[in-house]
């Protein structure tokens, strides 16, 4: 009204301004002729503004009638569908090959039209898995006089807008199909029960959905999908899947005179096919990315990258051409590695749009669109995503424009985008002014696992703290103190570990007890690693209380106290964990070896093994061969060893090649045992390599071979590996004892000095020995009361007969 109101008062001036200087007059009578033509006029122009000024349609259309309305269905043209173009379509389309879901999908818009289904039907599969053909095949053969609503994807466009228009386009004779060709999840969010819910008869919302948009590259749902579209495309929404072409599928296609030419390729079955990868070249679009060296190649391919980029990485904003220039300029000059200050050539941004924007013909297609937003070409993105030297990552200059000009909300959406397609980094720069209680707590903990790499994860654990939400806080003390542990920075872990351990929190509390008994542990604080296991085991947790129970019995064995390590064996067994049960039966028939009650060691591991556990069950077979072996039935053993080594575990089968080569290597089979030892090192397993080493260095020694045992033993000792580590150090003392002392006393104080329960004692003896040899009676005794003093039930009472023998004031009783 205001308007009307305005530009009439407007309209009426002029004509009494004309009036006023005599314009409608020759002086002496007026023109009434012009007089009614400027107020019409006036009038006229007032409608016009009138009428411009109205509030548009929501959403633009692709394609529509004379009337502004959807086309039928059966005159949609392919491209508007979002196909491309098949190699095979000689004229028209190429020949439609039936999918194992076609009968699920037509029953599906069958339902929806008739109002007794879902209606929203969202095909979803890899890019160029068919899934848009699909649909569309479905679509025009079930509902071919229905108008199809496809609309130009525009983010300032709401979805209950669009709905809300296409409903005005419902009639009796004919409904309305909503095409929504590879939906971002940013749209599939304002899917909601009700908005579904509330749509009227004969209006059904068809999508296509690319699995790449949904799900991250570890499989788990992406960042930036609502937590509530899951559950909503299971209640609310018929939900299809295609994959990879199936036998069938293949077999129809072959059936195909026209993709004769495919055959070759469909009968290698151990190939995985998508039917777009066979249908549709990409080599046009590929070649036109090709960098080459003229400058106009690279002026072309920025603009094609930043275009892209901008949908590949869901901007919430339209492209258009400022936007586009803008990061044309930032591309091309990353492109050629060239300074922010360099000057680009005059109009090359608008020579390289003209030629993007070109109609397509034999040698390209048109690569990019323009419907008031620019768009690339479908095919681009799938270039992009490629893993080869034709693909890449969302380009800098896309981030740096989003930083600029989008708002906080914003950034936190395309930070998930970011998190999702494997650029961490990028994600936490995004996110770097934001409040992380804004973030969902499981992204929070995936940005800093995927920054763990880099450095940055303790870091960015520490601003999870100040979100002082306490079950957060309580995650990111234990992953702060693992990762300090992983740095060997021992009381920096110990610090959060113990934050971590007197939280209230039920499971992480448990966790960081059971990480401060491994340190006291490793550390030689039996006492104090007693505390923090029973408190483990005392906890009554479900799962960590039954593993502190076994880890608190293996530290009692340790400490010589084989009656409290049998009780709490048999708390574990009781508990009937599935996977602690079956743990403590090994340990209880290992235990029952060492001590030469093989009856009852090989009972235990025979029930483990039954139980048929993929670790524990694999593992009580690799001790049962053991004890067959040292019960005089080498047969027995090598059998159950090479059907582990035959297994392919990655765990028990590198264990049991280590294993079977001792066992072969005491029979004299050396060059079979030599064999094993490796295909061992083959694994790469951490712990059986410096152990298949050693082995090998053992058997250079014996062949006379000392340079290639000194190289096999130092990589031992470079490894780190807790246990094989100081042993190679002890190897190493004793094969330089005879010719090289100097040599041999370092390795074996470099032992000493490991703190290791085993090799730390025999290191001692060892040294002691030497010192004997060369004259220094007194350092010997004072090796060997150190030997004693560890209290080792087997080398402390040899090092105490060793100093009886000695005699003299010294000795111990």
């Amino acid at each position: 009204m205001r308007l009307w109101v305005g530009a009439g008062g407007a309209a009426i001036f002029s004509v009494a301004v004309g009036v006023a200087i005599n314009e409608g007059t020759d002086g002496t009578a007026w023109h009434w002729g012009w007089l009614a033509a400027a107020l019409v006029a006036a009038l006229g122009y007032v409608g016009w503004e009138r009428w411009r000024g109205r509030p548009g349609p929501i959403g633009r259309l692709l394609v529509a009638d004379s009337k502004g309305r959807p086309l039928p269905v059966s005159e949609v043209p392919g491209w508007c569908w979002g196909m491309s173009e098949s190699r095979f379509a000689a004229d028209g389309e190429a020949p439609h090959i039936a999918r194992a879901f076609d009968a699920e999908l037509v029953d599906a818009l069958d339902d929806a039209a008739a109002g007794t289904g879902a209606r929203l039907i969202v095909v979803q599969g890899e890019r160029l898995a068919g899934s848009t053909h699909a649909l569309a095949h479905a679509v025009r053969g079930r509902l071919p006089d229905w108008r199809l609503a496809c609309f130009v994807d525009d983010p300032r466009a709401a979805l209950p807008d669009l709905l809300g228009q296409a409903a005005a386009w419902l009639t009796p004779k004919a409904g309305v199909v909503v095409w929504l060709d590879a939906v971002r999840p940013d749209r599939l969010a304002e899917f909601t029960p009700s908005l579904l819910a509330e749509l009227p008869p004969r209006l059904v919302v068809t999508a296509t959905l690319h699995t790449e948009d949904v799900v991250n590259a570890d499989g788990d749902p992406a960042a930036r999908l609502a937590s509530h579209v899951p559950g909503l495309l299971r209640a609310c929404a018929v939900h299809l899947t295609l994959g990879l072409l199936t036998r069938e599928e293949r077999d129809r296609i072959a059936a195909e005179p026209a993709y004769r030419a495919l055959r070759p390729a469909l009968a290698d079955q151990s190939a995985d096919l998508l039917i777009g990868r066979l249908m549709i070249s990409l080599d046009k679009v590929r070649q036109a990315l090709a960098l080459g060296t003229a400058e106009q190649a690279a002026d072309r391919v920025a603009v094609l990258r930043a275009a892209t980029d901008w949908y590949r990485a869901q901007m919430p904003a339209r492209l258009t051409k400022k936007a586009l220039q803008q990061l044309w300029r930032g591309y091309r000059l990353h492109l050629g590695e060239l300074s922010p200050r360099t000057r680009l050539p005059a109009g090359a941004f608008d020579r390289a749009l003209a030629w993007a924007l070109a109609p397509g013909g034999a040698a390209r297609p048109q690569l990019l669109s323009l419907d008031r937003i620019y768009r690339p070409h479908p095919l681009l993105e799938i270039i992009a995503a490629e893993t080869g030297r034709d693909g890449w990552a969302i380009g800098a200059p896309l981030w740096d424009y989003a930083r600029g000009h989008f708002t906080p909300d914003d950034l936190r959406k395309l930070a998930y985008t970011a998190l999702d397609q494997g650029h961490p980094a990028v994600a936490a720069d995004l996110l770097a002014d934001a409040p992380l209680t804004d973030l969902p707590a499981e992204v929070s903990f995936r940005i800093a696992e995927a920054l763990t790499e880099t450095g940055e994860a303790i870091g960015w654990y520490k601003r999870v703290l100040d979100t002082e939400d306490a079950d957060r806080a309580c995650r990111a003390m234990f992953r702060i103190g693992e990762l300090e542990a992983g740095r060997q920075r021992m009381p920096e872990a110990r610090h959060w570990f113990e934050r971590a351990a007197d939280s209230v929190h039920p499971e992480v509390a448990v966790l960081a007890a059971g990480k401060l008994g491994q340190l006291d542990r490793d550390e030689g604080d039996i006492t104090g690693a007693r505390r923090w296991l029973t408190r483990v085991a005392e906890s009554g947790h479900p799962d960590h209380g039954p593993a502190g129970m076994i880890e608190l019995a293996l530290l009692e064995e340790s400490d010589g106290k084989g009656w409290e390590a049998r009780r709490w064996l048999r708390a574990a067994f009781s508990t009937e964990h599935p996977d602690h049960r079956p743990r403590a039966m090994v340990e209880f028939g290992r235990m029952e070896m060492e001590e030469r009650r093989y009856p009852k060691a090989i009972r235990w591991l025979k029930d483990a093994s039954a139980t048929g556990h993929p670790r524990y069950g694999v593992r009580a077979t690799l001790h049962l061969a053991r004890a067959y072996y040292e019960t005089g039935q080498p047969h027995h053993a090598e059998r159950l060893l090479r059907t582990i080594v035959d297994s392919d575990d990655p765990d028990m089968g590198p264990a049991a090649m280590v294993n079977l080569g001792i066992m072969l290597h005491s029979s004299g089979r050396v060059s079979e045992a030599a064999a094993l030892w490796e295909r061992a090192l083959a694994t790469g397993h951490p712990d059986e390599v410096p152990a298949a080493m050693s082995n090998l260095a053992l058997v250079e020694a014996t062949w006379g071979n000392l340079p290639e045992a000194r190289r096999l033993y130092h990589q031992v000792v470079e490894s780190g590996h807790r246990n094989h580590a100081p042993t190679a150090m002890v190897s190493l003392g004793k094969l330089e004892e005879e010719q090289r002392p100097d040599q041999a006393r370092h390795w074996l104080t470099r032992a000493i000095d490991t703190g290791h329960r085993e090799q730390g004692p025999v290191a001692m003896i060892s040294l002691a020995f030497l010192e004997l040899r060369q004259g220094r009676v007194a350092k010997a005794r004072a090796l060997l009361k150190r030997a004693v003093a560890t209290g080792h039930p087997e080398y402390a009472a040899d090092a105490r007969r060793l100093l009886r023998k000695l005699g003299g004031a010294d000795a111990v009783q």
